[in-house]
């Protein structure tokens, strides 16, 4: 019996282990190329590459950039176990462009831009905003090569893009009873909440399954971004919501257009998608900005 005990535990053991196993390759072959960059004039940066999964060691040499017609920096990189060590960083100067400027990676073997997701929308900045964050490792995609623009986002999901798109240091709070410590978002909800980004629904309950609002974006994205540029205020009268003041913070920065479709009438209560999320978080990444602390 003692025997039989002991063989089962031995074989639940194993299965764990193997499912950790597959869990961690599954995880290594859908991690990417992505990039991080320190600013060093208006015109240079040093951008270092790696590996979207920290399992993955494969070395990344940065072949060569250059500047395509839109103004954007195409970099070329190169991995593989032939790859030399300590090329993955290196100081990108373009001449006449001012900082900071929209990165694009591209395989050196690629001979044109293919889309990273099958579903990628047509509109060109919202291409190219996903496109950013994907390679920022802001933003995933999912198992079937999707990136499904046009869905709504729950605020778990948000707290992480922006998260990773800050940099943030890890903090905790107080908790919400319906965020356990093994959530899966926990950490940056957590992080977002000790810095006074996002609050609850009341009752000390975050609800991180709820889809995100218009009205709700505006309100973290100005909570967490302090940006210098101050043009012209909002030029329809107030409907009263309470992220009002939020969105015309966003609307004299620049963040919000004319042009979005929750502009005018402001429609604070409709639900944002994946690729309006996309857009406001790239175009405050695009300009001088802090983080809140």
């Amino acid at each position: 019996m003692k025997q039989t005990i002991k063989q089962s535990i031995k074989i639940g053991f194993m299965s764990l282990l193997l499912m950790f196993v597959s869990l961690m390759s599954l995880f290594a072959s859908q991690a990417h190329v992505i990039y991080e960059v320190d600013w060093v004039s208006e015109e240079a940066g040093l951008v270092a590459l790696k590996w979207s999964h920290e399992s993955v060691t494969t070395p990344i040499m940065i072949q060569s950039w250059s500047q395509n017609t839109e103004g954007d920096v195409i970099i070329r990189y190169t991995s593989g176990s032939s790859v030399p060590v300590d090329f993955s960083e290196r100081r990108i100067e373009v001449n006449n462009l001012k900082t900071p400027f929209n990165i694009v990676l591209l395989e050196a073997r690629a001979d044109a831009e293919i889309p990273v997701f099958s579903d990628m929308p047509d509109e060109a900045e919202a291409s190219k905003a996903i496109q950013m964050l994907y390679d920022l490792g802001v933003l995933n995609g999912y198992t079937d090569g999707t990136i499904k623009p046009s869905q709504s986002v729950s605020r778990a999901e948000f707290s992480k893009m922006l998260y990773m798109a800050t940099g943030m240091t890890t903090e905790s709070s107080s908790g919400f009873t319906d965020v356990a410590t093994t959530h899966w978002a926990q950490e940056y909800i957590y992080t977002l909440a000790a810095k006074g980004i996002v609050q609850g629904k009341g009752q000390g309950r975050f609800d991180p399954n709820g889809t995100i609002t218009i009205g709700e974006l505006a309100t973290i994205l100005s909570r967490t971004f302090t940006l210098y540029s101050d043009g012209e205020p909002y030029p329809y009268t107030s409907n009263g919501h309470w992220s009002f003041g939020y969105f015309n913070q966003l609307v004299r920065q620049g963040v919000i257009q004319s042009t979005d479709t929750y502009y005018y009438p402001y429609q604070a209560d409709r639900l944002a998608t994946r690729q309006e999320c996309a857009i406001l978080l790239s175009r405050i990444l695009l300009e001088y900005h802090d983080v809140a602390q």
